[in-house]
């Protein structure tokens, strides 16, 4: 092992900075004082051994390497394995992780350690086949290890090649670090996550039930009410003769506006369509409505082929669908929208494009990540949640345009 390898093999888990701060000290290892230099020799088993020389001859292994010493004190398992699969160089760390001494680990092949450490399942021979093939540069895997003591952890492993001067392959140098924390940690976040977009989903369906019974009410007693009371109102015109008929008439007006008032209502908070006849039905009111409420064109183009959603997907892309339309009146200042829907394995795809104002999609997600509703962070959200997404274009030149994606039912 000489010590060229040992600066390689620190270069690959040791900041550029330290490695820097030891070379400097490799000017005083000599117990003389004399500037050192390198040579070579082969030992008994033909490795190569690097010896520091100074003027008086004075020699040091490679053990006495600064680079030996700051290997050794790494928090990190490192071991050198050269081209025949066999531990040239191993670490402290290295050592401990499978309970022996270094002079116990080198000289040992690679592939017989890691079915010590590596436990039995159907992709451990895959696993040490992977670990063990020449890497093109640098390549890391996340793989659990069996240490001596029982405990399974989990180790992020980097393999990268080491060359000589002149370009030779050495051998490949392999760091191993513990990241069982990490990944808990990271499990346990991923956990909360999820929970939290259960937790949202649950509240957007606990929501469009109370918008159904809201709705189902103002149909049934409102919107009745007031149809009686127009029936009555033109009962009565016709008993009082012209002296109150403009009064009637006016009176007429004001109902038939709130007749209409609060269907429309009804039909916002939990549009029939949508429960009755489906998605495509309820889109199509939808559009018209936008339409004719504020004078933009809204365009729908369907592919004609079924799409069978689950009632909290359809809910969920129609929400969805009615803020972007929103959106576009708000902020867009778009005189044309087209929406397009269509199926694409297994999936509904869904494309409101409008010729308005760009806007930056990052900046708008993250400070509508601190809403609540529709708006299009908790779009992205739910549907994620679904199993589907939510992908945003959109510049000044061009206008915006969302895709959404959901799964059909039965093929989520």
């Amino acid at each position: 092992m000489t010590t060229t390898v040992l600066e390689t093999i620190a270069e690959a888990t040791v900041p550029a900075a330290e490695l820097i701060r030891l070379a400097e000290t490799r000017d005083v290892i000599t117990d003389d004082g004399a500037r050192p230099s390198e040579s070579l020799h082969r030992d008994a088993h033909g490795d190569e051994v690097t010896a520091w020389s100074a003027a008086a001859g004075t020699h040091r292994s490679v053990n006495h390497c600064p680079y030996h010493y700051l290997l050794d004190n790494l928090d990190a398992a490192v071991v050198f394995v050269s081209d025949d699969g066999v531990i040239r160089h191993a670490n402290r760390f290295a050592a401990q992780l499978v309970g022996r001494e270094v002079a116990e680990v080198e000289g040992r092949r690679m592939r017989g350690l890691l079915k010590e450490i590596i436990p039995e399942s159907p992709k451990r021979d895959a696993t040490i086949s992977r670990l063990m093939a020449i890497p093109r540069s640098s390549e890391t895997d996340e793989v659990d290890l069996l240490l001596p003591d029982g405990r399974e952890v989990c180790f992020s492993i980097t393999r990268r090649l080491v060359r000589d001067q002149n370009g030779k392959l050495l051998g490949v140098v392999v760091v191993g670090t513990d990241i069982s924390e990490q990944h808990e940690s990271e499990m346990r976040l991923s956990r909360s996550q999820q929970a939290l977009r259960t937790l949202g989903a649950e509240q957007a369906m606990s929501e469009e039930r109370k918008r159904r019974q809201i709705a189902a009410r103002i149909h049934d007693e409102i919107s009745q009410n007031l149809a009686y009371a127009k029936l009555r109102v033109g009962a009565l015109s016709k008993c009082e003769g012209e002296k109150h008929r403009n009064g009637i008439v006016e009176l007429n007006k004001l109902l038939d506006r709130a007749i209409e008032g609060s269907r429309a209502l009804a039909f916002e908070l939990s549009p029939p369509l949508l429960h009755e006849l489906g998605f495509i039905a309820a889109l199509e009111w939808l559009v018209e409505q936008f339409s004719r409420r504020h004078g933009i064109s809204v365009e729908l183009a369907d592919d004609g082929a079924e799409k069978p959603l689950a009632r909290d997907v359809s809910v969920t892309l129609f929400r969805a669908i009615n803020e972007l339309l929103t959106n576009v009146v708000q902020h867009a200042a778009a005189r044309n929208v087209r929406i397009t829907t269509l199926r694409s394995c297994g999936k509904i795809r869904v494309t409101v494009a409008d010729d308005g104002h760009g806007f930056n999609p990052v900046e708008v997600l993250e400070e509508d990540g601190f809403g609540d509703g529709y708006g299009l962070f908790n779009i992205s959200e739910r549907l994620g949640y679904l199993g589907g997404t939510m992908q945003i274009e959109s510049n000044s030149d061009t206008g915006t345009r969302v895709t959404l994606t959901a799964p059909l039912d039965g093929q989520a």
